[in-house]
């Protein structure tokens, strides 16, 4: 690539502000203005001037100044020369100091933040564009999704038709393992992606959890709590990082502050979607169930309007007679009122019972999640769980024989089955446990 002034020197953007130069490679690309400035690549918006075409170029910083490895440096520019993940780019190139460069597609749509600022704020919005980023995560590869974050959403809205979501991710940031390994101080805009038990040391020595279905759910719901609360619910923008994730680690985080997005059951699942501990969120059939809900509109209520034909009457005897019914319809509902509130109350479910545990096949080890995430070992189907509250959710867990624990089971109460004098659950599971 040839520039026809000095080239930017691979330093990050406040040092150097190359708009207005000129760079070619099989085509020439002219910078018009920054749009985004970070510790990985400044982002700009030019024109390929040829077509007369909008473009975008990242101007990437040295990769070795972030403290990266050689073997990951050399990943990541392979990645930049295969075009990343998908169609966003359409050119790759080397500034002189060897800092890559690569152009892409303009992304479709408004930046999500513009977008929600010019919107009807209310929890139905808010759910069309949590269902619309679910679609929109789905054909993503695992190192994309590692950078969806609120940035890097981009809205397409057209009257009486489905909200449209891009993503612009090719996914070339490093991962998890070498963000931690970085010499340097670590930056915010390279730990968003990563869901908080990517930096928890009991997930330390284990590859790919940023890949889990949990690490999805958490990052939707992120995006949709930084909309409502301004600020990112584990790395305010203006926290240092490094502390932020110090006290992640050592479980000293006051955690997100409350949402109120103005509806309690969209609150109530994306703060559960924002749980530090990944076994504790909803799946993505329990999110995207939330959000929907929130699109059902109420029943309306049918009003009934009596007209009655005047009638001749004495002065006084229409207020006697109005005053008649009207106390005989007082003591009916009174007395109907007494007789549904006995009703419910004879047959109400009784707030605490034991609940027995059976499985298929039988002899299952089961252990007991609690609140505070602490497990406890149960014993061997079939169990007898006494005086358990059935209103709340009980959390079970089997243990496999090679010893390794399964995923969590989320008991509802609704799952609750009449047995005798007792509730009942029955799980199925593929591979027997000890």
């Amino acid at each position: 690539m040839v520039p026809n002034t000095p080239p930017p020197s691979g330093a990050p953007a406040s040092s150097h502000d190359p708009v207005g130069e000129t760079y070619l490679l099989d085509h020439a690309y002219k910078l018009t203005r920054r749009v985004a400035s970070g510790s990985f690549f400044s982002t700009y918006e030019g024109r390929q001037r040829p077509f007369d075409r909008t473009v975008y170029v990242r101007l990437y910083h040295k990769l070795h100044a972030l403290g990266l490895s050689d073997k990951a440096v050399e990943r990541l520019r392979a990645r930049l020369e295969e075009g990343g993940d998908g169609e966003l780019v359409s050119d790759f190139g080397e500034v002189p100091s060897g800092a890559p460069f690569v152009v892409l597609r303009p992304p479709r749509g408004k930046p999500v933040t513009e977008w929600w600022a010019r919107c009807k704020r209310e929890p139905k919005t808010l759910a069309r564009l949590g269902l619309a980023l679910l679609r929109a995560l789905e054909p993503l590869t695992e190192a994309q999704r590692a950078e969806v974050v609120l940035d890097r959403v981009f809205v397409q809205e057209e009257k009486g038709e489905p909200l449209l979501v891009d993503l612009y991710c090719i996914g070339d940031h490093p991962t998890r393992a070498e963000v931690r390994e970085m010499s340097r101080i670590v930056q915010r805009d390279l730990v968003l992606g990563f869901p908080p038990e990517s930096f928890l040391p009991q997930f330390v020595g284990l590859e790919g959890v940023e890949r889990l279905e949990a690490a999805d759910v958490y990052r939707i719901a992120v995006i949709l709590y930084q909309l409502v609360v301004g600020e990112h619910p584990l790395f305010p923008r203006l926290a240092d990082v490094a502390d932020a994730v110090a006290e992640l680690i050592n479980n000293l985080g006051r955690g997100p502050k409350p949402l109120a997005t103005g509806s309690d059951s969209l609150d109530r699942i994306l703060m559960r979607a924002l749980q530090t501990d990944p076994s504790f969120r909803p799946s993505l059939q329990e999110l995207s169930q939330g959000l929907e809900g929130e699109l059902v509109e109420p029943e309306a209520h049918l009003s009934l309007t009596v007209q009655s034909q005047p009638e001749l009457v004495k002065p006084g005897e229409g207020r006697r007679g109005a005053r008649t019914v009207f106390r005989f319809l007082l003591v009916f509902l009174l007395l109907a009122a007494t007789a549904i509130g006995t009703f419910l109350w004879t047959t109400r479910p009784p707030r605490r019972a034991s609940v027995l545990v059976t499985s298929d096949p039988p002899g299952v080890t089961l252990q007991r999640i609690h609140p505070d995430g602490q497990p406890r070992d149960l014993g061997r189907t079939p169990l007898l769980l006494v005086e358990e509250d059935t209103t709340l959710e009980i959390w079970l867990r089997p243990i496999y024989l090679d010893g390794e624990p399964g995923q969590v089971l989320r008991i509802t109460p609704d799952r609750l089955q009449m047995l005798d004098a007792c509730r009942s659950i029955h799980l199925q599971f593929e591979v027997a446990a000890p």
